[in-house]
């Protein structure tokens, strides 16, 4: 590498370090060694929980070390390349790169049901909810929902309503939950857009994103949004010229 190339990129040690740590990350080898990895296992109150009728348990710490790491790893290269020149095309395909790889580690650790957010007025909060409850309870929607309960000093603050979907990486199921919200005036095309992302409607389980902080303006600059209304839209239409 001659020296004006050095420059613009980075020095090959650095180039070639931060290569290797990204290319090293292997997923699948560390959700397969450290997620059976239990520090109190071999103290006798481990067993305890097997002697008990299980409620609800989520093992919040391993299922989120993974993605500490990977993000911390994106920091890094980020924080090099900001100082090396680097084209921006590389940096986004490295965040890309580290989007998908926390996606494969929320498949691993089955946290992988999505939701719809509808952000409501107080004042229409009841009338929405009764037409998503009616359509959850005939089966029209997707697995449940659940709206934010009004409370304390912000009153007038936007209620968030969730509709939820078995699984983020089936987009058709996706595609046919957003269609019914369109069908019960809640979103059309082209209108004010609704953003889909992972999520629970079990209380005792925290979504993905959530997990490790990813909101929106995050400073990785990963979007905290799987989808758009308008990008589902775009897609059903897509299948809908493949069809003809």
């Amino acid at each position: 590498m001659d020296s004006d190339d050095s420059e613009f990129y980075g020095d090959e040690d650095t180039i070639s370090s931060l290569k290797a740590r990204v290319d090293d990350f292997d997923i699948a080898a560390w959700w397969s060694q450290a997620h059976h990895k239990r520090k109190y296992s071999a103290q006798p109150l481990a067993t305890l929980t097997d002697r008990l009728t299980l409620a609800a348990i989520t093992d919040r710490l391993y299922n989120r070390r993974g993605g500490e790491e990977r993000l911390a790893l994106l920091s890094h290269f980020q924080e090099m390349a900001r100082g090396s020149g680097m084209p921006l095309s590389v940096v986004q395909m490295e965040r890309w790169e580290a989007e998908r790889d926390l996606r494969q580690l929320a498949v691993a650790c089955e946290l992988i049901t999505g939701k719809w957010m509808l952000f409501l007025a107080p004042e229409e909060v009841d009338e929405v909810w009764e037409r998503v409850a009616r359509a959850t309870a005939q089966n029209r929607l997707g697995i449940g929902a659940k709206v934010e309960i009004a409370g304390g000093a912000e009153t007038g603050k936007a209620r968030l309503l969730c509709v939820y979907t078995r699984d983020f990486r089936d987009k058709r199921d996706v595609a046919r939950v957003l269609d019914v919200l369109r069908q019960l005036q809640l979103v059309m095309l082209g209108g004010e857009q609704i953003y889909y992302k992972s999520g629970f409607c079990s209380p005792f389980l925290i979504d993905a994103w959530t997990e490790l902080g990813i909101y929106g303006g995050n400073s990785w600059g990963i979007r905290a949004s799987m989808y758009s209304s308008n990008e589902i839209f775009s897609f059903v239409k897509s299948l809908d010229q493949e069809a003809l």
